[in-house]
């Protein structure tokens, strides 16, 4: 059982890709679903992401500091909807501060963008992090220059537009293992080839709002997947769903996966659409 899907068999920098643009296109989602609602469209009316893109330039130019709070710029935004994207309870509570900053009052997205970006969090270590992370791909070749690997990631940053992107910084989330210890020194190796008929059955769950482990990742796991080949298999996608589905009550994701579980049967339907 799979939750939470990435493909092993992409590569460092197009998975930095795939998570940049997922990042963008979950925020769009969060806009469009924020006009659809009267109760949210009707805090801040107009175009909620015409709004934050007229904020954004509006706070470039001159930062607002509520009282008591810290200075909010441009990149306060950014933090905060970058940080807001994973699950739908964050997503909303992004769209309430948006809202506010749109009628004048920021201190939702001091809150949210200066907290996320202001100090260590005492429940993740971030050597713990990278220890794994920086291990996970051949970043930097045995040899290698982790300089020239930097301007590489740039080039390809350039190439795909990551900085147009109103959240594209987690493209730039792995660029502290370029000049991590021991990261230079890993093996070269191949990304594995993709698993296709094994001999057990598999269940994929993924959102398909998911900006941690992009949604193209479990498609492309899932597709690899030949029907008839091996047992059945099962996919579970959940509609503006958050990062990593089980266990958080929908019977329509929970039941059957108890049931793979418990049972090792895979649904009637191969692939089953839940909605948050």
């Amino acid at each position: 059982m799979l939750d939470g899907v990435v493909d092993l068999s992409t590569d460092q920098p197009l998975f930095a890709v795939e998570q940049a643009r997922a990042g963008d296109d979950v925020l769009a989602a969060t806009f469009a679903r924020c006009d659809a609602d009267p109760v949210c469209a009707d805090a801040a009316p107009g175009d909620t992401a015409a709004g934050y893109d007229a904020l954004l330039e509006r706070l470039a130019d001159a930062p607002v500091t509520p009282p008591g709070g810290d200075p909010v710029d441009d990149l306060t935004l950014r933090a905060a909807a970058g940080s807001s994207t994973s699950d739908p309870y964050s997503r909303e509570e992004f769209t309430d501060a948006l809202n506010e900053a749109l009628v004048g009052d920021v201190s939702g997205l001091d809150e949210l963008g200066n907290a996320a970006g202001g100090g260590p969090d005492p429940s993740f270590s971030d050597a713990l992090f990278y220890a794994v992370e920086c291990q996970d791909y051949d970043v930097v070749p045995q040899g290698g220059d982790p300089r020239a690997v930097l301007d590489e990631w740039l080039d390809v940053s350039a190439q795909q537009g990551i900085d147009q992107l109103r959240v594209g910084g987690s493209y730039y989330g792995d660029l502290d293992c370029l000049f991590w210890p021991g990261s230079s020194t890993t093996p070269d190796f191949d990304r594995p080839a993709p698993v296709t008929d094994p001999p057990y059955p598999v269940m994929v769950l993924n959102a398909d709002t998911d900006p941690n482990t992009p949604f193209v990742g479990a498609e492309d796991v899932f597709r690899d997947l030949v029907p008839g080949a091996g047992p059945a298999d099962a996919a579970v996608v959940q509609l503006y769903g958050p990062h990593v589905l089980y266990g958080r009550g929908d019977p329509c994701v929970d039941d059957p996966v108890n049931t793979f579980i418990t049972t090792g049967q895979v649904p009637d339907r191969r692939i089953t659409v839940c909605r948050w």
